[in-house]
């Protein structure tokens, strides 16, 4: 894979290596390897380009779940602590390690593919390095428990699982950007449903959640964005699901059902007002152009 890596005091356990015949799937989501690191004092990885796939370099995801640690990357130093999530971008040369007193436990997942940069495309993840506070574990774990499971037979349900849930954390770090005054209770619903672990959100919840009636939940939102929570929260959806048709072969029952939407048959209807198109053929449009 023509890593240039220098690695020190690494106690990682590996859940998924990888392997030739099940990197170039469907999905468009190529995994390099994924696996979780106990602590270690003189734990320390530095890695420079080009790395990866093809040597055009791969993503990096990880969540620390306790302890301290430090990435430097473009001449800037960052800490992480417990309940962070670092994402390091394609082709640049970084080091990441432990501090000794108190050393990092951490998950991680390495991957490239279209797929992956049509997500760090439409978020605009430009930055050598994102680091943000969230508990993103539950996705970690869960792409670590897909990748175990792969077998020839669930192979694009496997990776979709992984797109899904990568696509996920990635929403959290593309909302998260510095804040210099507090946020309106517009904003932090409008970054609650962008960071949403999952897709299916229902507007009693949103508005219990935030201490308010569902009726001024829905004025505040569209006062503040000129769409109501609702639409906002289906046009994510839908955005969602032009990305999964772009780049991957996930069937159109797949994405309805990974999306959250009650029905085929719905999700085909909303689509239709929202594109202008079936789903099926908005997906053979962009693969027709795709293979051209």
């Amino acid at each position: 894979m023509n890593d240039h890596m220098i690695i020190r005091g690494r106690s990682d356990r590996f859940v998924y290596r990888f392997v030739e015949e099940k990197l170039l799937n469907p999905t468009g989501l190529y995994v390099y390897h994924a696996g979780s690191c106990e602590p270690s004092p003189d734990y320390y990885v530095e890695r420079s380009v080009p790395s990866g796939l093809g040597q055009g370099g791969m993503f990096l995801l990880e969540y620390v779940e306790s302890g301290r640690g430090y990435i430097e990357c473009a001449g800037k130093k960052y800490t992480v602590t417990e309940n962070s999530v670092y994402f390091i971008n394609r082709m640049t040369t970084h080091r990441y390690y432990s501090d000794p007193d108190d050393p990092m436990k951490k998950y991680w997942v390495a991957f490239t593919g279209p797929l992956a940069h049509g997500f760090v495309d439409s978020l605009k993840l430009t930055d050598p390095v994102y680091v943000i506070k969230y508990n993103a574990l539950h996705h970690l774990r869960g792409i670590h428990t897909s990748l175990q499971s792969l077998t020839d037979s669930n192979t694009v349900k496997c990776f979709t699982d992984v797109a899904s849930s990568i696509l996920r954390i990635f929403i959290a770090i593309a909302s998260a950007g510095e804040q210099t005054v507090p946020l309106t209770t517009a904003e932090r619903v409008k970054a609650f449903i962008d960071s949403s672990e999952s897709p299916v959100l229902y507007l009693d919840d949103i508005a219990e959640r935030f201490g308010i009636s569902k009726a001024h939940l829905i004025g505040i939102f569209s006062r503040a964005y000129g769409i109501t929570p609702h639409k906002y929260i289906t046009d994510r959806k839908i955005d969602a699901a032009k990305q999964m048709f772009e780049h991957t072969e996930s069937s159109i029952a797949d994405v309805s059902d990974l999306l959250g939407f009650s029905s085929t048959q719905y999700f085909s209807r909303v689509f239709k007002e929202r594109c202008g198109s079936t789903p099926g053929q908005y997906a053979e449009s962009v693969r027709f152009h795709s293979e051209r």
